[in-house]
């Protein structure tokens, strides 16, 4: 270990006494890896703490069913306007349905499904942005969580009733039911759409 002068001068903080708790089965692995040490903390730190990428075919799969259900549409409406209009139609109710659906069955206030139904249609627009993130917004506006739902979250969420009757975690089913009724309905309009076109 450096002396607290060499610390000072090359601007590092001294390393203070810090209290692990281990398994007994992990600490002749980890005296030998501090007793092996040779490189400064810092840098070993920085490389622990960063998080690898995310993997980027989820993204690409999703953008790619847009992709087709965008095209199918422009090639209805090129087949006339009646069926391009159906088909956008089509994609309009059953993806917004399909949010407001999971809004309402995560609890929800009616205006977390209304804004659920006007978002969801928007997603191809919006690709960074979840669905559920406008309905457990909305949610969170309607109903505000209290001290107690703090207090009580712990043990609401052990039994599967308390995650409705809980404020915050009834937020978290109203952001992912929305999400999942939207992803639903995407499906349901993207098979619509293209039988359309056969």
């Amino acid at each position: 270990m450096r002396e607290e002068s060499e610390l000072a001068a090359s601007g590092e903080k001294p390393v203070r006494r810090v209290l692990a708790v281990i398994g007994a089965g992990h600490l002749a692995g980890i005296e030998q890896a501090i007793a092996s040490q040779t490189e400064a903390p810092g840098p070993m730190q920085k490389d622990l703490s960063a998080l690898p990428p995310g993997s980027p075919w989820p993204r690409r799969v999703g953008f790619a069913i847009f992709v087709v259900i965008a095209i199918s549409i422009a090639v209805l409406f090129y087949r006339g306007a009646d069926t391009g209009t159906e088909a956008l139609w089509t994609w309009v109710l059953c993806t917004g349905i399909g949010a407001a659906i999971g809004a309402i069955a995560a609890g929800g206030h009616p205006l977390s499904a209304l804004a659920g139904f006007v978002v969801a249609p928007l997603k191809p627009f919006r690709p960074g942005i979840p669905v559920g993130a406008a309905s457990a917004g909305v949610e969170v506006w309607v109903h505000r969580p209290r001290v107690a739902d703090f207090d009580s979250l712990r043990d609401d969420v052990i039994h599967w009733t308390g995650w409705w009757k809980n404020r915050i975690s009834r937020t978290l089913l109203v952001f992912v039911f929305t999400n999942l009724g939207m992803m639903f309905g995407t499906w349901v309009a993207g098979f619509r759409i293209i039988k359309s076109l056969l």
